[in-house]
Parts: C-alpha cells; sequence; structure tokens
C-alpha cells in the first residue's frame, strides 16, 4: 500500500486496554461467546458480534432506542416491567432476520439469549441514571476478546518488553510477525532472540523490537530529514538499513 497511490485507509479506533494481564475478558464455555470483566459488572457478548465487529456496533447501536423506550415507560410502569418490555422487543429483533442492513443475519436464540443478559444491565443502567456510558465502553471493550479470536498474522505498536510480550502471547497468530517502538534501552534489555533495530538517527532514544531470528540494524536518513507528505518511492531513496549497531558517538 505504502508503494503505490490509494484511497485513504479507514482505521477503527477502540477505547481499550489490550496490555492487561491477565485480560479482563474470558472465553464462555461450550464455544457461547465472550465475557467482558467491567466495574459495572459482566456482560457477556455471543461470538458473532466478536467475528464481526460491525454487528456488535450495529446491534448494540440500535440498543439504544430500547434504552430510550424503557425510560420513557417509567411514568407508567415499574423499573423492572419497563425493562421487561423492552427486552422482549430486542429479543424478537435480534432473532429476526434484518435484510437491508449490514447484518442481515439473525441470531440464534441461545445467542440472543446470551446478548440479552449485556442488554439487561445496559437498559437499567441507563434508567438508573448512567444514560449510555456503559454501553459505549461494552463496544470499545470487546476490541481485545476480537483480537483474540481473530489472532492476526501481523502487529505494530508502540509500548515495552511487557506489553509486547501480552500483544505476542494473546493476540498474535503462531506463525505471525510484530514490530513495536519502544524506549531504546528498554528494547536492548528485551532484545533476546528477536531484532533489535536501533533508530538513534532518526528517533532519537527510541528503538525497534522486531519478532524475528536475534539480530541487530540500525536505520539512518543519508539524504537529511525526509520532506513531510513525500511518497514511499520518495523517501525509501534516503532511508539505510545496516547491521549492527550505529557509530558511537565522537
Amino acid at each position: 500500500m505504502l508503494q503505490q497511490d490509494h484511497p485513504p485507509v479507514l482505521i477503527p479506533v477502540y477505547l481499550a486496554d489490550a496490555a492487561q494481564d491477565p485480560p479482563d475478558w474470558s472465553f464462555l464455555p461450550d464455544d457461547a461467546g465472550v465475557y467482558l470483566s467491567t466495574a459495572g459488572g459482566e456482560f457477556p457478548l455471543p461470538f458473532p458480534m466478536i467475528d464481526n465487529p460491525l454487528m456488535l456496533d450495529w446491534l448494540l447501536g440500535r440498543l439504544t432506542q430500547y434504552m430510550d423506550g424503557a425510560q420513557l415507560r417509567l411514568h407508567v410502569q415499574s423499573e423492572a416491567e419497563a425493562v421487561q418490555e423492552v427486552l422482549n422487543a430486542y429479543y424478537n429483533y435480534l432473532t429476526a432476520p434484518k435484510l437491508r442492513t449490514p447484518v442481515p443475519e439473525a441470531l440464534t436464540p441461545s445467542q440472543a439469549y446470551t446478548l440479552l443478559e449485556t442488554a439487561q444491565s445496559l437498559v437499567r443502567l441507563h434508567v438508573q441514571g448512567e444514560g449510555t456510558h456503559w454501553l459505549h465502553l461494552v463496544q470499545n471493550h470487546a476490541a481485545p476478546a476480537i483480537f483474540a479470536r481473530d489472532k492476526p498474522d501481523l502487529m505494530v505498536g508502540v509500548g515495552s518488553t511487557v506489553s509486547s510480550g501480552i500483544w505476542t502471547q494473546n493476540y498474535l497468530s503462531p506463525q505471525g510477525r510484530s514490530a513495536v517502538l519502544m524506549p531504546r534501552p528498554d528494547a536492548e534489555s528485551g532484545s533476546s532472540g528477536r531484532r533489535f533495530v536501533d533508530l538513534e538517527a532518526v528517533l532519537p532514544g527510541a528503538a525497534l523490537l522486531v519478532s524475528g531470528p536475534e539480530q541487530r540494524a540500525s536505520v539512518q536518513f543519508t539524504g537529511g530529514p525526509i520532506p513531510p507528505g513525500s511518497s514511499w518511492a520518495e523517501a525509501r531513496s534516503g532511508v539505510r538499513i545496516t547491521g549492527g549497531p550505529p557509530p558511537a558517538p565522537p
């Protein structure tokens, strides 16, 4: 992609901590889904919503209408009755085909009941004055579980040797590769068995740890700083990767 013109790339951004150890999610028994652990309680999600993040956003986004409906019903019903009424309607929506939407597939009754447990908690929190705060938290909190389920082949990030180890263990596929930008001393201490790429000439005080055979390399610019907005074809001519650490300053 960097070597040719391409349309803008949209990258989803989730507000979630993927470096917690142990992680704040766990798989449900019988391959039923995942549990998200938060200060507001446990929120189970069925696997179709983890395997397809678009379904996660769509179904929880639609839940806001039912949350508002429960709020309106409080004028004539008790909280328990209002919550149950909207959950019945939400269940019917979940188990029905949703034609002309990005997620036309219906959930099975078992999957719908798993999601209803989360929906019940979110609706109750809403009518008790929490608004949609917890709904958005659940949408974001699911991201680490999505990556743990999907196991990507390539992972890049900014962190430390500790977070890099957690990411590799929980999310990277067995044959996957990773590259993590971190402070140079941290990378030095964790370079055993990995490729250490010194960035001192490019980004002082920083280095990359890359999965693969243990090696040392450094990145240098031969023609001065790369002008902003340069294409990869223009920039690559001034980038040189050499084996071994850069020479020590005089």
